[in-house]
């Protein structure tokens, strides 16, 4: 749901080009353009840039904050036009700054070696950069790299469809030295950390 969105483009035969698009929605701003096609079933496809998106604000219950940067390529395609969104394709790079994960400690695991999911907990970081894939409603993270004053990590997780996680990351605490290997795994809504 945009807050507002303004396009420019061109109305051809079977189709619309649109040179500029630009909205705000997540208390961030959109930019981007996109060909919008309708001689084969509907199909819109193109580039966007995210600037300031609020994490909490995209996903008010999985516990995420922070302020989303990222640019990527997309393609909708359906049938009929109220059938676009139900084969979505993004992919993406993306930076997040000065965020938070709620509900696992990624500092405490490793400190730790912990083989249990430590209930709650929080980490913080200042940079998380990643790629983002979207595909057959599955999300695919890679060559992900948090960054804080306590903690490196690196890593890749994947969302299925039904919003389940796992995926592994190779941390590095202050606190304890060496490389600690972390599983992420659970779900969207309960995220467990071992």
């Amino acid at each position: 749901v945009f807050s507002d969105l303004n396009a420019k483009g061109d109305l051809g035969d079977g189709g619309v080009n649109f040179t500029e698009m630009d909205g705000h929605l997540y208390n961030g701003i959109l930019l981007g353009s996109a060909k919008l096609n309708w001689r084969k079933g509907w199909q819109l496809q193109g580039r966007l840039e995210a600037k300031t998106f609020e994490l909490n604000k995209m996903f008010p219950s999985y516990g995420v904050e922070g302020e989303l940067f990222g640019e990527g390529t997309f393609t909708l395609t359906g049938t009929k036009l109220s059938q676009l969104g139900d084969a979505p394709r993004l992919d993406a790079s993306f930076s997040v700054k000065k965020g938070v994960v709620n509900g696992i400690d990624m500092v405490e695991t490793a400190r730790l070696g912990s083989r249990e999911n430590l209930v709650g907990g929080r980490t913080h970081f200042d940079d998380m950069i990643g790629l983002a894939q979207l595909e057959n409603h599955a999300i695919h993270f890679r060559q992900l790299k948090v960054v804080s004053g306590m903690l490196s990590a690196n890593g890749s997780f994947d969302v299925s469809p039904d919003k389940q996680l796992s995926g592994d990351f190779n941390a590095e605490s202050k606190m304890r030295a060496g490389n600690n290997q972390l599983t992420l795994f659970g779900s969207l809504g309960e995220t467990k950390l071992r």
